[in-house]
């Protein structure tokens, strides 16, 4: 069984290892693709021709994708976003389990304590895990660097928000959850935040001590696997079927 991550930049994705555990009686082979946006209807294609069952999609192509699909659950045309792609009778399913995941993960980890909630980014992984944070806090705050990217967010969640001015946040106690790129966190965000604040990185593998997301990815991983295998009995049926007529 061949799976399969693709993003731009995928070498320290720790899918293949979680994917490996979660089959770990099967024969699977995990592949990592790094590819830019021109390449990407390449591998569709070259995933609709080979053996692939699963393609995990990454960062920055969970919004891109979406055209080059087939059929899509209702959360992720709804959303606008996908991070799970499943084969079946020759077409591509999209389905989105960021939000699931990152709530499994407050779930069985945080003790949510903060009723203000502050979301940095608002790409693909935002989009999927709002719905989360609406059902789960009172008063939310979002920055985005293009405020055109904000109104559309705004659009999806028929939703007012405006862009919120971090820098004045040093008195204000929020439950943070950062969807940008680690380094810009970092260097133009973390350091006008209180100290208090708890901090949900949506990244993983980050060496300060912070709460990443590898919880959530192994619980999307999870829900990645039960859709799968829904379809696979399905496609099991239909082959008992064709065989008894």
């Amino acid at each position: 069984m061949f799976l399969a991550i693709i993003g731009n930049k995928v070498k320290k994705s720790l899918s293949p290892i979680i994917y490996n555990n979660i089959f770990i009686k099967k024969n699977i082979i995990y592949i990592k693709i790094s590819t830019n946006i021109k390449n990407l209807f390449m591998f569709i294609i070259f995933f609709m021709k080979k053996k692939f069952s699963l393609f995990n999609i990454t960062i920055p192509y969970k919004e891109k994708i979406i055209k080059m699909i087939n059929f899509f659950s209702y959360k992720s045309k709804m959303l606008k976003t996908i991070n799970c792609i499943i084969k079946y009778n020759s077409c591509t399913y999209g389905f989105t389990t960021d939000g699931i995941g990152f709530y499994k993960s407050l779930k069985k980890n945080i003790i949510i304590k903060n009723n203000k909630a502050l979301l940095l980014g608002t790409g693909g992984a935002s989009k999927s895990i709002m719905p989360y944070i609406i059902k789960n806090f009172s008063e939310i705050k979002i920055f985005n660097r293009n405020i055109d990217n904000l109104k559309k967010f705004n659009k999806i969640f028929k939703k007012k928000y405006k862009n919120y001015d971090y820098k004045r946040s040093k008195k204000n106690l929020f439950f943070v959850i950062n969807t940008i790129p680690y380094v810009c966190f970092v260097k133009n965000i973390l350091k006008y935040l209180n100290k208090k604040c708890f901090i949900y990185l949506i990244n993983y593998r980050i060496k300060k001590k912070l709460f990443d997301g590898s919880n959530m990815l192994f619980e999307q991983a999870l829900e990645n696997v039960k859709i799968f295998k829904n379809y696979e009995k399905r496609r099991k049926i239909k082959k008992k079927i064709f065989k008894l007529s």
